[in-house]
């Protein structure tokens, strides 16, 4: 990155460097927490006359407390903004997930036909996810979540069923409920980047007790230690062009402040409509990636009550808790001739400390900018309370129990929010991603580095790790990766990291943005790395089990990636190996044969109660010396001789992982922190070796004039080839899938094989039978190696292996001893992983969707006896 390039320049100017940050925001308050732990000189410049952007409160005529901007704390894995709200006692909570749902005409859904809508939305939308995760780079920028919603709803809902219009039609209309989301409409969304919406994993939790602690929270170390400027809006920023330049700072008032780097943390929407604020003007880059992101026009309006009527049983005993959506509706055409559908969350039923009689209806897109702007013409508060009553009152009187002259059905307060005309939040709520959209990933990307050789940072929740986008979390964290960044910069050492790494990487793992085995493979080592280097232990035993934690999401996240688990075991290997060793004083030179079975790891997706055990390999590099394994069993089987004495152990035999470490053994954890890591770097350096070492038997196994069939090569395939044409003349003919591109399929490694004499035929995999008897041999890459033999490969090769079998032709299989794994294949099926169909069966084709179940599997096993011949780095 950039700013490390500046590092050592930077450093020259620690003492006392002055860091000026533009927005108290939550990502500005937090950059400015881990700047003062590192010693700079913070100054915050904030527009308004408070802390927190579009993180503030409205006290209602009730007395309750309601959040403005951010509700909910999206995902309760590693979410920090979940600690905080624990730490301060701040109430949150959740609802069940029981649909209350009005149709077009203001009749209530049975709860049977309301949940059945509800979950063939969420399923498509869940469908959505999974496809734009893992097609994104060859889905139409054009092409929405709409455009999504109408092809798979024909698979879900198809003409053999019942009144299949009618279904059809609202789930349609449910689709519509995206936009409270996102703060767009749903025919807005980018399907390609949809899957940068997705959140951290667990639940959504509603803040009950509003963020006004957590915010409190947040905001305590800047009040103390950092000097804020309030009621100062920025107006120019001059950036420097050399590292003993100051950066200028004028604020729309004429006031002048200078400092040594800038963090500007306002709004994506301020961005948007301020670029000229930049002088000299932004990158490029940076400019595109401000402009192409949206920004959506999310708004909310509390409706409060004397009392929560709609808590009351009706005649069948339901109530209506949590959410509740009225869809298209036809009965108030005259203030919503657009029938904009509308969804609300009743506040009544939170924690008792936090319940209040209050109604949050969400609003977006069109209906929010028609509101605020028509809400903001009325002359008082009197005629802005009744307009709202007015305009909501079709909704909220069909809600049980509601009567008209009842006191307890007339809203006694509202308080709607305005962001779209508040200039400081950018006109608008927070980021989103719509169509039309070329490049959402590498726009997030660009804008998250900044400009740092120019001293100028950007923090926001525009700016956060993929897997908190537009959310609360996201600014926090990107805040906090800024002010790391910079001390980085100046050389400081800021204690312990976030976890944002270690999250960006796992969250690229699971929507398969990280693809491949080898790719996955480091992607794991490089995620436990982070466990080992960054994580709060005391002792081996409290390292294993956080490892073991973070292997099993790692699994469960990618099931039929099997090298995920055998890294995971790898590792554990090591630790137990190296703490072994510091135990006994003294170690084998080749560590430890003892297995690191993963008791509490799920083997991939499998039921295997015993699975064999995987000998930990010693590292592999140029200079090192290692015993080479005799034959394929040797991989996939535990040292007979083994110490079997500890087999109650939960961490393995022989390992003695689970002594406690005394009080002189316990000083050791900084060695043993060493070590660890060292030795996954040596796991990462063997992977990336893997590919040369297998392809030194190219010239072994391919011959003058051979025809040589490869299906769907792997980059361990394509150096084997690329190796064995710089010294044979052969012939390489291509199985591909269906192709959907204009240019030849595999055309880089036809172009290299081709300069080195090397000729190239592609062939569909329709054709394989008619070339297969001009083929000398099979080459195929391995995804993974089971423990009976067998292969999981690219979808295609088991079809490809038996042919060539039953015309006598060799099947020669490559992969790295890390794609070795101690599973036994008892459940084929789940090592099957199936992708999207539709380049074979178009959804529009709608007879064939609904009467044929269409399988397009990206990866299959092939059955030990029809291999012939295993490379991997060790062995033939």
């Amino acid at each position: 990155m950039k700013d490390m390039d500046t590092s050592h320049e930077k450093a020259q100017n620690r003492p006392k460097a002055h860091i000026g940050i533009v927005g108290a925001g939550l990502s500005g308050l937090r950059c400015a927490d881990i700047l003062l732990q590192n010693g700079f000189n913070v100054t915050i410049l904030e527009g308004r006359d408070r802390v927190g952007g579009r993180v503030h409160q409205h006290r209602l005529p009730n007395g309750k407390l309601v959040d403005e901007g951010p509700n909910w704390i999206h995902g309760t894995n590693d979410n920090p903004i979940l600690d905080i709200a624990k730490k301060t006692n701040t109430a949150v909570g959740s609802w069940d997930t029981r649909s209350f749902v009005f149709n077009e005409s203001g009749e209530l859904f049975s709860s049977a036909d309301g949940e059945h809508y509800s979950t063939i939305m969420w399923d498509i939308v869940k469908d959505a996810f999974e496809y734009s995760g893992e097609h994104s780079a060859s889905i139409d920028p054009q092409e929405s979540l709409l455009d999504f919603f109408k092809r798979r709803i024909v698979e879900r809902i198809p003409e053999s069923i019942e009144n299949w219009k009618r279904q059809r039609e609202i789930v349609m209309q449910m689709a519509d409920l995206w936009g409270a989301f996102v703060g767009s409409p749903i025919e807005r969304q980018s399907l390609k980047f949809f899957w940068l919406e997705e959140c951290i994993e667990g639940e959504n939790l509603f803040c009950a007790g509003t963020y006004e602690k957590i915010l409190d929270d947040i905001a305590k170390p800047a009040i103390d230690g950092a000097s804020i400027e309030f009621e100062k809006t920025v107006a120019f920023i001059n950036t420097k062009g050399t590292a003993d330049e100051k950066i200028a700072v004028i604020t729309a008032t004429g006031e002048h402040f200078t400092f040594d780097e800038v963090v500007v943390t306002v709004p994506l929407g301020w961005l948007q409509q301020n670029l000229r604020a930049f002088e000299p003007p932004l990158p490029t880059r940076l400019v595109r990636a401000i402009g192409s992101i949206g920004y959506g026009c999310l708004e909310k309006v509390y409706i409060s009550f004397p009392k929560a009527f709609w808590l009351d049983s009706d005649e069948n005993g339901r109530i209506i808790q949590g959410f509740c959506q009225w869809l298209s509706p036809n009965y108030d055409l005259e203030s919503n001739p657009k029938r904009w559908t509308h969804e609300v969350v009743e506040l009544g039923s939170l924690a008792p400390s936090a319940a209040h009689p209050t109604l949050l209806f969400y609003i977006y897109g069109e209906e929010s900018q028609v509101l605020t702007d028509t809400v903001s013409k009325l002359p008082n508060k009197e005629a802005k309370d009744k307009y709202l009553y007015d305009f909501f009152r079709p909704y909220y009187s069909l809600m049980p129990h509601f009567e008209k002259d009842s006191a307890d059905c007339q809203p006694s307060a509202c308080f709607a929010t305005d962001w779209l005309h508040d200039d400081l939040a950018g006109n608008g709520s927070y980021g989103n991603f719509q169509v039309g959209l070329q490049e959402g990933d590498k726009d997030i990307e660009a804008m998250r580095e900044g400009v740092p050789e120019r001293g100028l940072w950007l923090a926001g929740e525009h700016t956060a790790p993929f897997v908190a986008l537009g959310t609360a979390t996201g600014a926090y964290w990107s805040g906090e990766s800024v002010g790391r960044r910079i001390a980085d910069a100046y050389g400081l050492k800021h204690g312990e990291a976030a976890v944002t790494d270690r999250l960006i990487t796992f969250w690229l793992l699971k929507r398969r943005q990280i693809a491949g085995s080898e790719q996955c493979a480091v992607a794991t080592a490089h995620i436990l790395l982070q466990v080992v280097a960054k994580g709060k232990w005391a002792d081996v035993d409290q390292l294993i089990e956080r490892v073991q934690r973070v292997g099993r999401k790692l699994v469960e996240a990618r099931p039929q990636e099997l090298v995920i688990g055998n890294i995971v075991r790898r590792v554990l290997g090591l630790i137990r190996d190296e703490a072994e060793e510091d135990r006994n004083g003294e170690g084998n030179e080749f560590g430890s044969e003892s297995v690191s079975d993963l008791s509490a790891l799920p083997p991939s997706d499998q039921n295997v109660p015993t699975p064999p055990r995987l000998i930990r390999q010693p590292t592999l590099s140029t200079s090192n010396s290692f015993i080479v394994p005799q034959s394929m069993f040797n991989l996939l089987s535990a040292d007979p001789l083994a110490d079997s004495s500890a087999t109650g152990s939960p961490f393995g035999r022989g390992s003695g992982a689970s002594t406690p470490l005394n009080t002189a053994q316990a000083t050791s954890v900084h060695a043993l922190r060493s070590e660890v890591i060292d030795g996954i770097e040596e796991i990462k350096d063997e992977i990336s070796q893997v590919d040369d070492q297998i392809a030194q038997f190219a010239e072994i196994q391919i011959h003058p004039s051979d025809y040589v069939l490869v299906h769907q090569p792997s980059p361990t395939v394509e150096r084997f080839l690329i190796r064995a044409a710089s010294k044979r003349q052969f012939t390489v003919l291509i199985a591909s899938g269906v192709v959907s591109k204009a240019e030849a399929p595999h055309a880089a490694l036809r172009k290299k094989l081709a300069a080195a004499g090397v000729k190239t035929i592609n062939i569909m995999s329709s054709g394989i039978m008619a070339y297969m008897p001009k083929v000398n041999k099979v080459i195929l890459g391995a995804r993974a190696i089971v423990a009976n033999g067998g292969v999981v490969g690219e979808g295609g090769a088991a079809l490809i292996a038996r042919a060539a079998q039953e015309l006598g032709k060799s099947v020669v299989v490559l992969g790295g001893v890390y794609k070795v794994c101690p599973e036994e294949p008892f459940d084929l099926d789940g090592l099957v992983e199936l992708g999207d169909p539709s380049a074979f069966v178009s959804f529009a084709d709608g007879a064939m969707v609904n009467g044929v179940e269409v399988e397009s599997a990206i990866s299959e096993f092939v059955p030990p006896e029809l291999v012939d011949v295993y490379i991997t780095n060790l062995l033939v």
